[in-house]
């Protein structure tokens, strides 16, 4: 991503990002409500256009990538919302729809490769349930697993861990950190914390039409949470069973270097 532009009317929104993502690697963007991780998001995978800069997949820039081409590169998982009636396997093999022609059924393959990713991700025995009957954690599951249907280079997430209870957004975090040893990985998150601790070389900051970014401790700290999220926050690390786990405590909401959105 080189010199990102993009603009609501006169608003600007994103200015100048630019960022690298390499294979095997966890990329998270972080920043306040209204600071553009979303849109970002859309930019990146061409959904909506870049006003000047570009993004590039493999040196070509994905604005010119032909549109069944690019989803087969990347998946997208957007911010998690209640599913239809469609089952656990049905809603897995949507993931290979730029595999499979306009009027064509899916093939055997396709349910094949289904199987395979339930299989990895301990979602067989949900295969005939219906999404609509899922529980958040899984329906989020689900999402990721459709989205690795695709046998993407890069999958992106929005939100992966919004409206999940603590033992879930644990879950899908551990998850996206284990697909992250064969593909790319984007997340936008609330959680500082949770990037501090997920993403594991590089992380980048919105706030207030500015951009951090750089290796993720580096950019994660207590005078950054400050400026981007106006909060006093203590940054320590506790060490478990010889593990270390980076934690951030919020401790007071009133700063006067708020970064006005």
């Amino acid at each position: 991503m080189v010199n990102g532009c993009f603009s609501y009317g006169k608003r600007p929104i994103l200015k100048n990002v630019s960022f690298t993502l390499e294979s095997r690697q966890v990329l998270a963007v972080i920043g306040p409500n209204g600071a553009g991780k979303t849109t970002l998001l859309k930019c990146i995978m061409n959904l909506l256009p870049w006003q000047s800069g570009c993004a590039t997949l493999d040196g070509q820039n994905i604005s010119r990538i032909p549109a069944k081409r690019l989803w087969r590169q990347i998946a997208y998982v957007p911010q998690l919302k209640r599913a239809g009636g469609s089952t656990v396997r049905e809603m897995i093999v949507l993931g290979r729809s730029a595999y499979i022609g306009l009027f064509s059924q899916p093939k055997e393959e396709d349910y094949c490769i289904a199987e395979k990713i339930m299989k990895k991700l301990s979602l067989t025995k949900l295969a005939d349930r219906p999404c609509d009957m899922l529980s958040g954690g899984e329906l989020q599951m689900v999402m990721i697993a459709r989205a690795l249907a695709a046998e993407p280079k890069i999958v992106i997430i929005d939100e992966p861990e919004s409206n999940l209870d603590c033992h879930n957004q644990l879950r899908v975090l551990e998850l996206i950190r284990e697909i992250s040893q064969t593909v790319a990985c984007v997340i936008n998150t609330h959680y500082p914390e949770h990037a501090l601790r997920f993403a594991d070389k590089s992380l980048l900051l919105l706030y207030g039409g500015e951009q951090v970014y750089g290796a993720t401790d580096a950019v994660i700290t207590e005078d950054n949470l400050k400026r981007a999220f106006n909060i006093e926050a203590h940054i320590g690390n506790a060490v478990i069973d010889g593990v270390s786990h980076p934690y951030i405590i919020p401790i007071s909401s009133n700063c006067d270097s708020y970064a006005q959105i």
